[in-house]
């Protein structure tokens, strides 16, 4: 069974995946931190790459483009315990691009691993957050479902209706004072805009739950009412 303290991996004590040995020494490979994912996240070149159809049979243009410069600069540094980038030239570095040793090639390899591993957490991530949205959505419609019931059932009594009567009043003083606030707020803006030479812009203020809750009820009501 797996420790859940084992499962840590900090940026001042990476854990090694893979050890490469060269001809000048042992090359490490590290698994990626939630910083170093964040980062491949953010490659566009990468995420490019990946959304793009890929109907070509050339090698070369099917391969991750994983050798560019600029992921060699800003990657191997992260993914790997290779030093002294910051004292080549762009030339430089991809003239050892374009010849590399048999070490080299298999640290590509690797890391292009851990770039297929991350834009796979980027597709599971996604999928979570479709997953989510449509949850909230069957939500959503329970609730207005709930509600059309509810003031169906209570339009029938006139117990039931003065509730609604007195909920649709406390609505209607609930917004005129939201109106008040927002009027109030959009005349401190445009006042502090003008003092700052600034262009003033709309304010955009978000109900509560309660808030849309009561003028959903509200609305029912007056569907009832008509």
């Amino acid at each position: 069974m797996v420790q859940f303290k084992s499962l840590i991996n900090e940026e001042s004590n990476k854990k090694i995946i893979a050890t490469i040995q060269s001809p000048t020494g042992p090359i490490n490979i590290f698994e990626p931190t939630a910083s170093d994912v964040a980062a491949i996240m953010n490659m566009h070149e990468l995420v490019d790459y990946f959304n793009r159809e890929n109907d070509s049979k050339d090698k070369e243009d099917t391969e991750i483009p994983i050798t560019g410069i600029r992921v060699v600069r800003e990657l191997y540094p992260l993914l790997t315990d290779i030093t002294d980038f910051d004292d080549l030239s762009d030339e430089e570095i991809q003239k050892v691009i374009d010849n590399p040793t048999e070490a080299l090639m298999t640290v590509n390899a690797y890391v292009n691993r851990v770039i297929y591993r991350t834009y796979t957490l980027m597709i599971l991530t996604y999928m979570s957050n479709l997953q989510l949205q449509h949850m909230e959505n069957l939500v959503a419609d329970v609730n207005e479902k709930t509600l059309d019931m509810i003031v169906e059932s209570a339009s029938k009594t006139d117990e039931g209706r003065e509730a609604l009567e007195n909920l649709k009043k406390s609505t209607d003083a609930l917004q005129e004072q939201q109106r008040e606030i927002n009027e109030k707020d959009v005349l401190e803006d445009e006042k502090l805009a003008k003092e700052n030479s600034e262009a003033s812009s709309n304010k955009v203020i978000q109900m509560s739950y309660k808030e849309r809750l009561e003028n959903q009820i509200k609305g029912k009501f007056e569907d009832v009412d008509q």
